[in-house]
């Protein structure tokens, strides 16, 4: 077997904040972190084929917005030389981890003195995550062979938005081995990592950290997680509690199917790298009306107390709490929003041989990405959650009216646009 022509480096960093940060993820968690369960980390995988290199940097965090990634990406940029459309910046979107966004996309109003706290940790942040890379540049070594393969992971992604609706099992990994012995390896999966909910006020990785964790003890290698195409998929109807141990439960099944998928071998990836980027804007619908978002406040209000009279399942009612959440957020993004038609969005693809990889920067419907996997005649994976944030992008005829529509800040006629822009992003090339 001829040896790979990709030189491979990887470094890992703890990013855990202080004790005392707003937390992300949920409107109604009013307290600061108190600690961490886990350490969050940042992650960094270096690849070149001698012409081109990339940089995928994952964080345990719940999103990258612009200014983030502008101040990653930069950095690298001035202290290696790659191109900053060549440094790729992703979140698993651990609901259990800091806030780090301010403005439009913070979870809630912050106060200055939070502010000035979120401000400092992502000047940290930024810090210690151009350090890794550097680290990662510095130990990159030729990979003996790089393989991609898959299982199946039942029994932890649910559709949250329509019960029993679709789901994308496969879990994809990638393994890299090294000339002189040792791998990494790099997993991709689409669910929202939520088991724990707003009533943990300790840092954690949550779902997608905790399967890392077992996958680099179990085996003794470096692990890089992706979360995919994620926006209406979670554990709201796998998971029976919201705490440390079932998120326990549900990461050992991921981390499992991952083994699984590395002892299947998979096939060997050949060829150089290759990189795309599509910039576009991204049309917003018009600012609910707020007569309106008063009638539908009510009107779910009336649903959960009906429900809870019911004795409804706790899936159920979360999924009409998050509505009226939901209603909340809308609320505040239509005062920040006065006079903004659309939003730049920025579609990555990277070419690893014959493995095709896709980026966007928010929360797209697992249906894209199964419409990438069926479009693409190479092996594919979608990463969600990278490079900015602009929301949730529900797809054409899905959703109805749920959590994810009305916080949505996308028009309904950009769906059908987005989903063409990416199978012809995936297509572009192909023969």
């Amino acid at each position: 077997m001829s040896e790979s022509r990709v030189e491979v480096g990887f470094a890992k960093v703890d990013i855990t904040p202080e004790p005392g940060m707003p937390m992300a993820g949920y409107i109604n968690r009013k307290e600061p972190a108190l600690g961490a369960h886990d350490p969050l980390s940042a992650r960094v995988l270096y690849l070149s084929d001698g012409y081109e290199e990339v940089i995928i940097v994952s964080l345990d965090l719940i999103r990258i917005d612009e200014g983030l990634r502008e101040g990653i990406a930069n950095a690298v940029a001035r202290n290696l030389g790659i191109k900053t459309d060549n440094v790729i910046v992703a979140a698993t979107h651990t609901h259990s981890g800091p806030e780090v966004s301010l403005g439009l996309w913070s979870t809630k109003e912050l106060s200055r003195e939070d502010e000035g706290i979120i401000r400092s940790y992502l000047r940290e942040v930024i810090l210690k995550v151009n350090n890794a890379v550097v680290t990662a540049f510095e130990r990159s070594l030729r990979a003996e062979e790089v393989r991609v393969s898959t299982d199946e992971v039942p029994g932890v992604a649910t559709n949250r938005v329509v019960n029993g609706g679709a789901v994308d099992k496969e879990l994809t990994v990638i393994t890299i081995k090294y000339l002189g012995g040792g791998s990494s390896v790099v997993m991709n999966y689409a669910c929202h990592p939520t088991v724990l909910g707003p009533d943990n006020l300790l840092y954690s990785g949550d779902l997608a950290g905790l399967a890392v964790r077992y996958v680099e003890e179990s085996l003794g290698v470096d692990v890089l997680y992706l979360n995919g195409a994620a926006g209406n998929v979670s554990t709201r109807f796998s998971r029976n509690k919201q705490d440390f141990e079932e998120a326990k439960l549900l990461a050992s099944l991921i981390s499992e199917g991952a083994m699984r998928a590395i002892l299947k071998g998979g096939y060997v990836v050949k060829g150089g790298i290759e990189v795309k980027v599509i910039e576009t804007q991204l049309k917003l619908k018009p600012p609910l009306d707020e007569s309106y978002l008063d009638r539908l406040e009510e009107e779910l209000r009336l649903k959960l107390v009906k429900a809870k009279n019911l004795n409804a399942p706790p899936p159920i009612l979360r999924a009409l709490e998050s509505d009226i959440y939901a209603v909340r957020i809308a609320r505040r993004r239509n005062s920040i929003l006065k006079g903004v038609r659309s939003l730049k969005t920025r579609l990555k693809l990277v070419r690893l041989g014959d493995l095709t990889i896709v980026t966007f920067p928010g929360e797209l419907f697992v249906e894209y990405q199964l419409d990438v996997k069926r479009a693409s005649k190479r092996p594919s994976i979608v990463v969600g959650y990278a490079d900015g944030y602009v929301g949730y992008v529900p797809y054409p005829g899905v959703g109805g009216l749920s959590y994810e529509e009305i916080v949505s800040l996308i028009d309904e006629c950009e769906y059908s646009r987005l989903r063409e822009l990416l199978i012809e992003l995936v297509r572009g090339g192909e023969s």
